[in-house]
């Protein structure tokens, strides 16, 4: 390793910094340019890594212990590569976008550089300041548009992230105070000597709390829908949100998991919280009406099948988890970057009247249909590797039909999601849509003619506030379809979900350093399980959902912040419980 560690965590903030000043048109090329250069960097980390092994550098020059160690392992190099690659496609995407002005790629050049550092801390205390600062880097982002609902989602996004923190930091004390150091490796060499575990009962379960609000275990989730769904927010916002923002909660996890977790024995309470993570998500996604909200969801449900994966004490299933978070970047990513393309052009949030995409859109349609093949785990689609790795990890049938539950939820949801794709199209010539400051369309379409009255735009609200309106905002009135550079990128991604899946034996072992078999999910029987489980999910769809009323109470479900509070505090007192009767 000749490049240090620390450069691609500053190249994307000195550049937002740096750019700032400068105008708009050269910012952006300048940051492309860099962008390159970033994932160049961050590629050769990835191929060190898996040819050479780990690499950990101490800032300062200090000893370990004292100055900031940055790791580069076969667990963070995957993570950051992937970081450098899903902001190169999301510039790229949104080329023609003027919404993407200084301030908007100031904040996501920030962003950046802190997740990159994020996944590169070997230090607990580095990783809580830092995702302090990404939390309040994604609740501007959130509020960027400064109309009333972007700015009550943001404010719940920071409030139970920040309220997250603090458990967090209250541990950080703890742990400091018991084992003198806050050095990850070090604090797992005295956990291994320790032999009164009880003492770190405390430590674990303030600092997991905070962890389990970033990666959305269940009772601590309430905030991400309205998040990474909220209906006024660029959909790129909700592609970072849910493709990477997230995995920063779930890579802690990971780290502070392989401190404690064989010592306190905490495997068994997060795989009963990962499966309940997963099914709850997908039965509130099954509610949904706004196309957002129901991939919002799903992200909590693909979270919990990730949290299965993690916690079911097999190397298989623990590397499909980390596949799946690889896979689920770019399939999410890819669902939310076309359904904000989709829900510019046919004016409406509400998935039952959204028709004939295919036809109106039809490279935007087979882009978002590969994300549906991806994330329902279709065959030779990145997804069904994954899934399949989690699955056949398990020692125990029950892990098997978990996992099939878990993913007949998902064909369900996206059953009713892809009725969008079919049928005559609804969508009008064109459309208006709410300027972002300057009079800019959101999603990307060229403008043609501008119209300085007021207009309506109808926006679903089915998010925490429940509040559908219809404001007078300043409208542009453009051409329905995205350009042509928006589409190409589109299909890209769309064709890195199928390349995950159909050559998964080649690529495996070029991003982790295990290559497991994954022969079993091109058999006959993935095709046919496959088959079967789309098929009963499109049945309880058109047959029973459709059909009755069985989810709107479900859909009715608002969730205040003083409930988002109690489940913080009820994930912590059910840790503290757990480990108080279990660690002797």
């Amino acid at each position: 390793m000749t490049l240090p560690l620390w450069l691609p965590v500053l190249i994307p903030v000195l550049v937002a910094a740096g750019g700032y000043f400068s105008a708009r048109r050269f910012f952006y090329y300048v940051q492309l340019l860099f962008q390159l250069a970033q994932v160049a960097i961050v590629t050769s980390f990835l191929v060190s890594v898996v040819s050479g092994g780990p690499t950990i550098t101490v800032l300062g020059g200090l000893t370990r212990g004292v100055g900031i160690a940055l790791k580069l392992d076969s667990i963070s190099a995957p993570f950051i590569a992937l970081t450098g690659w899903f902001f190169l496609m999301l510039q790229l995407f949104n080329f023609h976008k003027k919404y993407m002005n200084r301030l908007f790629l100031f904040l996501l050049g920030i962003l950046q550089g802190l997740l990159i550092g994020i996944f590169l801390s070997g230090d607990l205390f580095n990783m809580y300041v830092l995702l302090e600062l990404s939390t309040l880097v994604v609740a501007i982002l959130i509020m960027y548009k400064r109309d009333k609902q972007a700015i009550y989602n943001g404010m719940i996004y920071m409030t139970v992230n920040l309220a997250g923190m603090t458990f967090v930091l209250l541990g950080i004390g703890f742990v400091y105070r018991t084992y003198g150091t806050l050095d990850l490796d070090q604090i797992a060499a005295l956990v291994a000597q320790q032999s009164n575990l009880r003492s770190a009962i405390l430590p674990y379960a303030f600092v997991m709390t905070g962890i389990g609000v970033k990666a959305a275990v269940v009772l601590g989730y309430g905030w991400l829908p309205p998040a990474h769904g909220a209906p006024s927010a660029p959909s790129i916002v909700s592609a970072v949100l849910s493709g990477l923002q997230v995995k920063a909660g779930v890579f802690l996890f990971i780290r502070y998991q392989s401190v404690f977790a064989e010592a306190l024995g905490t495997d068994a309470l997060f795989l009963v919280l990962g499966v309940i993570t997963a099914v709850s998500g997908f039965l509130f996604a099954i509610a949904q009406r706004d196309v957002k909200l129901i991939l919002a969801y799903h992200t909590v449900s693909q979270l919990g099948l990730i949290m299965v994966g993690l916690s079911a004490g097999t190397e298989t299933a623990w590397w499909g988890a980390l596949y799946h978070m690889v896979n689920h970047a770019l399939f999410k990513g890819l669902l939310f970057l076309t359904a904000g393309l989709v829900i510019h052009v046919y004016e409406t949030r509400s998935v039952y009247e959204i028709r004939g995409v295919f036809r109106r859109m039809p490279f935007i349609g087979i882009a978002m249909f590969a994300g549906v093949l991806g994330i329902t785990g279709a065959p030779y689609f990145n997804g069904s590797v994954s899934k399949y790795l989690i699955q056949s990890g398990w020692t125990a049938p029950i892990g098997e039909y978990l996992v099939l539950l878990i993913n007949l939820g998902t064909a369900i949801s996206f059953v009713k999601f892809s009725t969008m794709l079919f049928g005559r199209s609804t969508a009008p010539e064109h459309q208006a849509v709410a300027a972002l400051g300057e009079s800019e369309p959101e999603e990307g379409s060229v403008p043609v003619v501008v119209d300085e009255s007021l207009a309506t735009a109808e926006v679903e609200d089915a998010s925490a506030a429940g509040q559908g309106d219809r404001d007078p905002v300043p409208q542009v009135v453009h051409s329905a379809q995205p350009d042509a550079f928006t589409r190409t990128i589109a299909v890209v991604i769309g064709l890195a979900c199928l390349a995950g899946g159909v050559a998964a034996a080649q690529i495996l072992p070029l991003i982790f350093p295990v290559a497991p078999s994954v022969a079993g999910a091109y058999y006959l029987r993935k095709f046919l399980t496959f088959g079967a489980t789309v098929a009963v999910g499109a049945a309880i769809y058109f047959l029973v959902i459709k059909r009755t009323k069985l989810f709107d109470r479900l859909r009715a479900v608002r969730v205040r912040l003083m409930d988002l509070s109690l489940g913080v505090f009820g994930l912590f007192s059910l840790m503290t419980v757990y480990l108080t009767i279990t660690v002797r």
